[in-house]
């Protein structure tokens, strides 16, 4: 019964967030009055709808999100007014001079006067043209219903975002833009289709922010609606789960100086920037890593689609062996090895005094971009960066005790 509980608890959540989603295909009634600017293809450009404004078709709203009948507040991107480095910063894949315009991109056989005016980034003598690679629409592309959208998102006939980052097969100018790390264009000067990322690592896995139907095929299990209208792969904090994408090994739960480092970061390729996957390197998870039975605070059990036995998951009463005693759901509600199995910790790191991350595993330097300097490694208690829609510091507290932050 207790099984069950959290089971129907999970199903209950995930009711709430697929019946508050929104799917805007033609399902309102035209606007009666919105700006609108003369395109150079001779046709009219609707300026999108702002925040609270009632959801119209044909006509996008700023935030690429419509929660059922109005246009909610931007938060997989940035709105029109906001700064941009690149297109798909905005949700409306168009950024002019550092500003995102209230604007959609430009369709394909729209006029256009160079790549930037387009959704595909490209302009072949004076038409936008479709994006080679692959065949589903891009951010900001016309829609008309969400299977023709590389995000599976169709909101008010304009493909939208359906997280932070960009899917397999979307548009993309650098690999930090794609959820798996890995574009065809990276930095290169012209434009690609995000790829699947290379190493055979989780069994091919999805990445968190690629769309998904359930979390069988998600590198975390886990498939939830983050508010854009549309399930996405459930991302985890920390250091990253076995399929994720990785560019080296001390990324891995498992991997490099980590706690049971056997896992490897495979097919990664530093000189060619190209990533890879965390591949697990035991029959059992190292600390961190996902793991297929949960010990959940009320005694109740929920199972996924995972190995369930963690590296240093049990006590026989002489030693530390392989076992689900530490499986618990981190902040995020992924099941993961917590370790620390113990005599006097049974159940691993509690965060309860007797029960904190052992002395010592706080001193794995994680080496990070010169632009936001060095921090601390404590097993889970990693540092990690999500640009949703800017760069934001997180840290995860997983067994650790007041004093030791």
């Amino acid at each position: 019964m207790q099984s069950s509980r959290a089971f129907l608890v999970l199903g209950a959540i995930g009711a709430v967030l697929t019946f508050g989603a929104c799917n805007c295909n033609g399902s309102v009634s035209p606007p009666g009055n919105v700006g609108t600017d003369g395109g150079p293809d001779g046709g009219v450009t609707p300026a999108c709808l702002v925040t609270g404004a009632a959801c119209a078709s044909g006509v996008p709203c700023c935030s690429g999100v419509c929660d059922g009948t109005a246009c909610a507040l931007p938060t997989f991107c940035q709105a029109n007014g906001e700064t941009c480095n690149t297109d798909t910063d905005c949700c409306l894949n168009n950024c002019i001079n550092g500003t995102c315009s209230n604007k959609v991109c430009r369709d394909v056989g729209q006029t256009c006067a160079s790549g930037n005016d387009c959704c595909t980034g490209t302009c072949d003598a004076g038409a936008c043209a479709s994006l080679p690679g692959g065949s589903c629409k891009v951010l900001g592309q016309s829609c008309s219903a969400g299977s023709e959208c590389c995000s599976t998102n169709c909101q008010s006939g304009f493909c939208s975002k359906a997280d932070s980052c960009q899917p397999v097969g979307d548009i993309c100018r650098s690999n930090d833009e794609c959820c798996g790390h890995a574009c065809t264009a990276n930095n290169d000067g012209g434009v690609g289709r995000c790829a699947s990322v290379s190493g055979a690592g989780g069994g091919g896995c999805d990445q968190a922010g690629e769309p998904c139907n359930g979390g069988t095929n998600c590198c975390s299990r886990i498939c939830v609606d983050p508010g854009s209208g549309v399930t996405v792969c459930q991302a985890a904090e920390g250091c990253r789960l076995t399929g994720t994408w990785c560019t080296d090994d001390q990324s891995c739960c498992g991997g490099g100086t980590n706690p049971n480092g056997s896992v490897e970061c495979r097919g990664a390729d530093a000189g060619s920037m190209t990533t890879g996957r965390c591949d697990q390197g035991n029959a059992c998870n190292p600390v961190g890593n996902i793991c297929g039975k949960a010990h959940l605070p009320d005694g109740g059990i929920l199972s996924i689609n995972a190995p369930e036995s963690c590296c240093d998951g049990h006590w026989n009463g002489q030693n530390t062996v392989p076992g689900d005693d530490v499986c618990k759901l981190d902040s995020s509600g992924i099941p993961r090895c917590f370790g620390g199995a113990s005599g006097s910790c049974l159940g691993g790191y509690t965060g309860e005094n007797g029960c904190c991350i052992a002395t010592g595993w706080e001193r794995h330097r994680l080496g990070r971009p010169a632009d936001v300097g060095w921090t601390w490694d404590r097993g889970l208690c990693a540092w990690s960066d999500t640009r949703v829609p800017r760069c934001r510091i997180r840290w995860q507290h997983l067994g650790d005790c007041p004093g030791q932050r």
